[in-house]
């Protein structure tokens, strides 16, 4: 017996990254989970280790995804506002990988038990492409499991959104979804037209991962029309594109498909080599539904070449881990295999055991439920109308006994309700008159008062605005301007993009003798009470080099600190707030370079090394357990490009997934760049920035700082 095999492409909210496995860069995450003391942050960071477990092992991605939640839940009573809304998302997030997860191991309650508590949290969020992925998830599962109405309803309630939004990605998917149903209802032609078209739409989106599945769901639409040439061509891009991603589980769907094409052609060698290949895909990926349908494929290629005893072993094995997952077909599927092997091998006795136990899972999948319920709705009405039959024959006999009666009285009952109807309708005519007239005049009334306040409204939005922008030109006139910043580092690009009118992030510079003293600075929050923060730890880092004479980055962040913490003291409340930043003092003769930073590091490019030199865990402000600034000193090189930057670019939310931006592929971009000429990196640096963010919106003020030696 030929196993059929069955793709249907579902995506979730944090579907994998691919890494490179290793566990060195799992050790390294959770090192800095340790050290991590922000909730965000943590949970940030489990699910990159969620996402590094994924592929190589999900039952570690599994056990770290409900580490995730519970930290979440944790988490969330501490805020309000945005913060909060943003954990609900990662909440909904973290249900939707467990309800993936739970699938692969088969347990399809659980997983849609999770997914269905993902959706009112999406919902709430506003992010329909996050709503419409759990749409989807919640059609395949129901669709899987023989409920076609229902998975159809969530498909549509899913491609709808995806439409909406301009999804291609989701688009493809759901076309996908679709050309799988057409194929399932014998509709090839359909089918292929709409692979296509949905390969047309992962293509745009640039989705390797989708890519891969329609060249594997075209492969097998080629083979079902006995074109195996070009079913095998479009097989092995599909297999080189998995291999790249390491998607052991999308692997073994295709070499599943692969050997089946082999088995037709009576290739039997060809066709257990990519059996085998497809149970070790199934195995390495953890998924006990793959694992058994591979096992199942080997013991039906192993009975047709008469090793009937190796197809035993397997189709043994595949029988308990179907019973395992708990899916009739293959439950099914095992047992009709085992029964041409007991046939084989002359157990006659087994051999109708699993034949019965065949026949009995078939009708179950296949009973007659839909018939019988239909036969129990005919009778029903059947009785029904005969029923009513019966009840019109005595209504027509009292009716015909009354009609002579009704007769007489009929032309008095009319003339006299006429008559009513008359007088009733010009009273409520006139009634209706008066209660209009009286609500246009309120309506007037009500209209010239929203007129009032909206104009009240605009004038005092005009005002707030027109105090903020002035602000912005007073935050302006303290900032260097770039062109200053370039004569007085030759090769340099300050990238600044405030995340609202005024900023809380700022940039500083001070010439002192030979020395250059500039930074990159994050104060507390944003808008207005960042930019007010700013004012502060603006004026504090004038003094600390003006007044105090510093020229040591290490001593200037003492002072500083010293100064804005001496500010915030006036205060009859207590103020936490403070300032992150990375302070250099750059020498042009010696080209010597002292450094200090508060949070936030120094990146050097050197020929092809990349030098980080860490900063103070602390930050300028109050600190229990503060200590004096380091000063770090080195000697620069010729060609040397260094880096110092805020926070908001690698806090940045957004691509395919809505997620940050995060510091490892930060510093990649400026790698990958640094060999270029500053305005260009500083361009590119800017377009990546934008590409991201896409329609989201930014999160926070940005200022990162490049200068070539």
């Amino acid at each position: 017996m030929k196993l059929c095999n069955r793709l249907l492409l579902v995506f979730a909210i944090s579907f994998t990254n691919v890494f490179s496995q290793d566990v060195k860069y799992i050790d390294s995450l959770q090192k800095e989970f340790d050290k991590a003391t922000v909730d965000t942050t943590k949970i940030d960071i489990l699910s990159d280790i969620s996402d590094a477990w994924y592929l190589s092992s999900p039952e570690k991605a599994l056990e770290t995804n409900n580490k995730m939640l519970e930290l979440i839940e944790e988490a969330i009573p501490k805020y309000s506002g945005v913060p909060q809304k943003r954990l609900y998302l990662m909440k909904a997030g973290t249900y939707n990988n467990l309800g993936m997860l739970s699938m692969d191991k088969g347990d399809v309650m659980k997983c849609l038990e999770y997914y269905n508590m993902s959706v009112p949290l999406f919902e709430a969020s506003g992010f329909k492409e996050y709503l419409a992925s759990a749409y989807n998830n919640i059609g395949f599962v129901y669709e899987n499991h023989g409920d076609v109405e229902r998975g159809m309803e969530f498909y549509f309630k899913s491609l709808k959104l995806r439409e909406e939004v301009k999804d291609d990605r989701g688009i493809g998917e759901s076309y996908n979804n679709i050309a799988y149903m057409y194929n399932a209802q014998g509709d090839q032609e359909k089918a292929l037209e709409t692979f296509v078209l949905a390969l047309k739409y992962f293509e745009k989106a640039k989705n390797d991962q989708g890519v891969g599945i329609i060249y594997n769901n075209l492969g097998d639409i080629y083979k079902q029309k006995g074109n195996y040439p070009e079913a095998l061509s479009v097989l092995q891009k599909s297999i080189a594109i998995k291999t790249g991603l390491s998607d052991h589980k999308g692997l073994s769907t295709v070499y599943v498909n692969v050997g089946d094409i082999y088995e037709r052609q009576k290739l039997f060698d060809s066709a257990k080599k990519y059996y085998n290949s497809a149970l070790v895909e199934a195995q390495l990926a953890e998924n006990k539904s793959k694992t058994s349908g591979a096992l199942q494929n080997l013991a039906s290629v192993f009975l047709r070449t008469g090793d009937v005893s190796k197809a035993f072993e397997y189709g043994k094995q595949a029988l308990s881990l179907s019973i395992e997952v708990g899916f009739p077909e293959k439950i099914r599927d095992s047992y009709s295999i085992l029964s041409e092997i007991y046939a084989a091998k002359n157990d006659f006795k087994n051999a109708y055991e699993s034949y019965k136990s065949f026949k009995e899972m078939s009708d179950s999948i296949l009973s007659d439920n839909t018939k019988q319920d239909a036969i129990k709705q005919q009778m029903k009405y059947s009785f029904d109308k005969r029923e009513i039959e019966v009840k019109k024959e005595k209504e027509q006999s009292e009716f015909e006994h009354q009609i002579e009666v009704k007769r007489q009285n009929q032309i008095i009952y009319t003339s006299v309700g006429v008559l009513l109807l008359v007088i009733i309708f010009s009273g409520f005519l006139y009634n209706r008159f008066r209660v209009t007239k009286k609500q246009k005049a309120i309506i007037e009334e009500q209209k010239h008062e929203v007129e009032e306040q909206k104009e009240l409204v605009d004038e005092k939005n005009k005002e707030i605005t027109d105090s903020i922008n002035y602000a912005k030109r007073i935050q302006q006139a303290i900032l260097p301007p770039e062109r200053i910043f370039q004569n007085t580092l030759n090769n340099s690009f300050v990238l600044f993009k405030p995340k609202d009118i005024v900023a809380g992030d700022f940039y500083w510079m001070e010439i002192v003798g030979d020395w250059i003293i500039f930074s990159a600075a994050d104060c507390t929050g944003h808008g207005v009470p960042g930019a007010m923060v700013s004012v502060v730890c603006h004026n504090a880092l004038n003094r600390s080099v003006r007044e105090f004479g510093l020229t040591e980055p290490g001593k200037i962040l003492d002072k500083t600190r010293e100064l804005v913490i001496e500010t915030f003291e006036k205060s009859d409340h207590e103020v936490r707030d403070g300032m992150d930043i990375s302070l250099c003092a750059y020498n042009k003769k010696t080209k010597v370079m002292n450094w200090s930073g508060a949070n936030n590091p120094l990146w050097i490019a050197r020929k092809r090394e990349w030098i980080e030199v860490k900063p103070d865990k602390q930050p300028i402000g109050k600190y229990e357990n503060s200590k004096p600034f380091t000063t770090n000193k080195m000697q620069m090189e010729e060609g040397d490009v260094f880096y110092i930057f805020t926070d908001g670019y690698a806090d940045q939310f957004g691509g395919p997934k809505g997620k940050k931006f995060k510091y490892k592929p930060f510093q990649e971009l400026l790698m990958e760049n640094s060999a270029l000429a500053l305005d260009v990196q500083k361009q590119k640096l800017d377009v990546a920035f934008e590409s991201w963010k896409g329609n989201l919106e930014q999160v926070d003020d940005v200022c990162v700082i490049g200068v070539r030696i």
